[in-house]
């Protein structure tokens, strides 16, 4: 009678780690779920969300836009957190109510702390934001498959009512009474992404993680090489997670192929991908979703 070897795990079946690392390797499951002029598209997300959106709508993808500028389907402008992510969706179906509306600005203006870059002026702000509200609801309702790329873990939020803001509070405003970092983890970046996806309904979801690293890190416990790696598999565990729980939502590999396969894929910053790189992630991405080829 034989003895058992290393080895005898090659009678199942398996996946073996290659030597050399190529995109064919994560061309392993194919499910398409979009027509290219005819399924209508959403997305939003961080920074690399935004190559995303161009990238769709220079190739006569149904990309729905219901306000400029463009870069994501309503003006939501770059969205980095799971947290604030389910705060958009919950405030464009009326189920968002902080306890601090706006940011007062100099010059009788405020600013939107849960949006990046939106400053109404004062006296007409509400009805500003009830005219987005309302164009956030409609890119939302009309998508068929939306595209979420999840950017932070990192967030700022008010103490008394957990509203997470877009950003860390300006100097001008920030009272530590009030304002707090929080990091958030796996299971709240799960909680947040299965109570925005069970609101939109019958929606498809693709879960990615974007590939550009951290800007800086606000945590004093460790260096940001590590929060950054840290910040990464925070997100991507949540991710499988939520893909897991919900058969209506996809995971798409674009982290993985960036930061594992492609080669020199950043910008000299480090940290902005090239515009080949952004390629190679949305060929893949055709590859894997798209029922004809762009």
């Amino acid at each position: 009678m034989g003895s058992d070897t290393i080895y005898d795990f090659l009678k199942f079946p398996h996946q073996p780690y290659p030597a050399a690392l190529a995109n064919e390797i994560l061309k392993h499951r194919k499910t398409p779920l979009i027509d290219r002029h005819q399924t209508p598209l959403a997305s939003m997300g961080s920074c690399f969300a935004i190559n995303v959106a161009r990238w769709l709508r220079e190739r006569d993808f149904n990309y729905i836009v219901t306000e400029p500028p463009g870069e994501s389907s309503a003006n939501w402008d770059r969205v980095f957190s799971t947290a604030c992510i389910r705060q958009i969706v919950q405030y464009s179906f009326g189920r968002f109510h902080p306890g601090v509306r706006w940011w007062m600005l100099p010059e009788f203006k405020v600013q939107d702390p849960f949006r990046r870059n939106v400053v109404y002026p004062e006296d007409g702000a509400e009805t500003l934001f009830e005219a987005h509200r309302k164009a956030s609801q409609t890119a939302l309702l009309q998508s068929q498959v939306l595209i979420l790329t999840l950017g932070l873990t990192e967030t700022w939020r008010d103490k008394r009512d957990g509203a997470t803001f877009y950003r860390v509070p300006s100097p001008r405003i920030y009272d530590p009474a009030i304002h707090e970092f929080h990091l958030q983890t796996v299971q709240e970046c799960v909680n947040d992404l299965l109570t925005a996806i069970d609101l939109l309904g019958n929606r498809t979801v693709i879960l990615t993680v974007s590939p550009q690293p951290l800007f800086a890190t606000f945590r004093t416990d460790v260096d940001v090489l590590t929060a950054n790696e840290e910040n990464k598999a925070t997100l991507r565990a949540a991710a499988a997670e939520v893909a897991r729980c919900r058969s209506s939502v996809h995971y798409f590999p674009g982290y993985e192929l960036v930061t594992r396969v492609i080669r020199d894929p950043y910008e000299p910053d480090g940290r902005h991908v090239r515009p080949t790189t952004v390629d190679q992630v949305m060929d893949l991405f055709c590859w894997m979703f798209v029922r004809e080829p762009a």
